[in-house]
C-alpha cells in the first residue's frame, strides 16, 4: 500500500505546522514515510522507516532542519517533543538548522527515547542569543548574551544524551558540556565554561584554568536548578592563596 498525504495549519504535541506533505508506504509490515513540514518560518525534511512487525516496534528518523526559528515560548515546547534538540538554559533565540539520525524502538515516547540510539548537530550561523538563569550566580551582564553563532553536537547511547555547545562571540565564548537523560524525569547535568577577553578579573579568579564556572546546571530539563562543584571552588581559591 502506498499513498501521499497532505495538511495544512494543524497542531502537532502544541507544535504548530503550516504545511506538510508526506509519502508513504506500508509492505510487509514495513511502514515509511517521507516528507516535509512548514514551519516557524522555516522547513523540515523527514524520513521514518518503522519494522510494525517486531515487538517492540523498530525506527529509523533521519530529520533536516533549515531556518526554523527560536524563541523561548518555541523553546519550551521543544524540550516536550523532541527534548535531543533542547538545551537547559532560560531561553535561545534564533534561526537554527539542525540534522539528526536516530535509531530506537518501542510503541510509546518513554520506549522511544529509553531506547534512542544517534547523534546530532544544531547550529546557529548567526544572531544567537542565550539568557543564563539567575542561579548560576555570574555578574548581571551575562544574564542575556548575543554571540555570532551557536553550534551544539551529541550522541546518544540507549537514551542517555551527551553534548557540547558553543556560544561564539569575537570576545567571549560560552560552553555548555553535559548529559541528559531523555526518558521521565529527564535528568540533565550541565558544565559551564566562559572564556575570552569579556570575562573580567573579578570572575576570572571563581574560574578554573580552563574557564569551568563552580556552578552548573542539575535538575531536570524542564526544571533546571544549581549543581554546585565544590572542587572547581576550592581550586581557584588555593591558587589565589599561594600566589
Amino acid at each position: 500500500m502506498t499513498g501521499t498525504a497532505q495538511s495544512g495549519g494543524i497542531d502537532f504535541n502544541q507544535i504548530h505546522v503550516d504545511k506538510a506533505d508526506a509519502k508513504f508506504a506500508l509492505e510487509r509490515r514495513v511502514f515509511t514515510i517521507d516528507g516535509r513540514a512548514l514551519l516557524y518560518q522555516g522547513n523540515l525534511d523527514f524520513k521514518d522507516e518503522s519494522h510494525l512487525g517486531k515487538a517492540p516496534p523498530d525506527h529509523k528518523i533521519v530529520l533536516a532542519m533549515r531556518d526554523m526559528l527560536l524563541t523561548g515560548e518555541i523553546s519550551a515546547l521543544i524540550k516536550k517533543a523532541v527534548p535531543f534538540l533542547s538545551l537547559p538554559l532560560g531561553d535561545v533565540e534564533g534561526k537554527f538548522d539542525a540534522d539528526v539520525d536516530l535509531a530506537a524502538q518501542g510503541s510509546d515516547k518513554q520506549a522511544f527515547l529509553k531506547t534512542t540510539n544517534g547523534s546530532g548537530k544544531l547550529t546557529m550561523p548567526e544572531n544567537a542569543r542565550a539568557r543564563l538563569p539567575a542561579f548560576l550566580r555570574l555578574p548581571p551582564e551575562y544574564s542575556s548574551l548575543a554571540f555570532g553563532k551557536m553550534e551544539s553536537n551529541f550522541t546518544i547511547r540507549n537514551g542517555l544524551m551527551n553534548s557540547e555547545t558553543l556560544f561564539t562571540a569575537p570576545d567571549l565564548t560560552l560552553k555548555l558540556a553535559g548529559t541528559t537523560q531523555l526518558p521521565d524525569p529527564q535528568n540533565i547535568e550541565y558544565h559551564v565554561f566562559l572564556t575570552g577577553p569579556r570575562v573580567g578579573k573579578d570572575l576570572k579568579k571563581f574560574l578554573s584554568k580552563d574557564g569551568e564556572s563552580p556552578v552548573g546546571f542539575g535538575g531536570t530539563l524542564t526544571q533546571p536548578k544549581a549543581k554546585v562543584y565544590f572542587k572547581n571552588i576550592l581550586g581557584p581559591l588555593l591558587q589565589d592563596l599561594l600566589r
